[in-house]
């Protein structure tokens, strides 16, 4: 007796259950085409439904590469508004540096404080990179503890609040790339010029940690 193998699907767009490229194409999203490749669902649909030449591109693929997001739908056959898009991003990130590492990362890369926002939205997402702008860090961002924030061709923090901000307690990080705005710089410096040495803390200034002591300062978020 002959042995049927079973042929699924995968749901893409709005749940569309599709059975080959013509129709992976018109229902393409690129979140679950990339969740099928991690889990290896792809791979095996390929093969299953005969797309062997596909299949075998994709195996060759090396995740690495920064754009190998944009090849493997280059292979698919898919150039749609989401792909030109995502193109579009790595192509302006390529303008402000060449680390394959932050290239590869660029999902975890914001261009303006809206962005950011949408990853903070993640809490599986701990190091973030922001580029070449200047980002609004209100109170809520301060409430999201244990980040890395990283820095790409001149960023700046506009820090929205009148107190100094404990980033030890909050276990948030920054590379030496980012800066801060004039008004926190100044906050920095006067309440160092000011403060009485009796409590150790740290704080950032001038993308520098420095050790200070104090009781006197308020590290409420406000």
């Amino acid at each position: 007796m002959r042995i049927k193998k079973e042929r699924f699907p995968l749901i893409m767009k709005d749940d569309v259950e599709v059975r080959d490229l013509e129709e992976l194409r018109e229902h393409f999203e690129l979140s679950r085409i990339l969740n099928y490749y991690g889990d290896g669902s792809l791979l095996k649909w390929l093969d299953l439904w005969y797309f062997a030449d596909e299949a075998d591109l994709i195996r060759g693929l090396n995740e690495d590469d920064p754009e190998y997001k944009i090849k493997l739908c280059e292979i698919l056959g898919i150039d749609n508004e989401e792909i030109v898009w995502y193109r579009e991003r790595l192509d302006y990130l390529k303008q402000y540096t060449t680390d394959k590492n932050i290239l590869k990362n660029i999902d975890n890369v914001a261009f303006d404080s809206e962005e950011l926002y949408d990853l903070l939205d993640d809490e599986n997402v701990k190091e973030i990179y922001l580029c070449a702008n200047e980002f609004k860090f209100p109170s809520g961002v301060w409430r999201k503890r244990n980040r890395h924030y990283h820095g790409i061709g001149g960023t700046v923090i506009i820090v929205q609040s009148k107190n100094l901000i404990n980033f030890d307690e909050l276990g948030i990080t920054f590379d030496d790339a980012i800066k801060f705005d004039d008004a926190y710089e100044e906050l920095v410096k006067k309440a160092f010029k000011d403060m009485p040495v009796e409590k150790k803390f740290t704080f950032y200034a001038s993308n520098k940690s420095t050790e200070i002591e104090s009781k006197t300062v308020d590290f409420s978020i406000r």
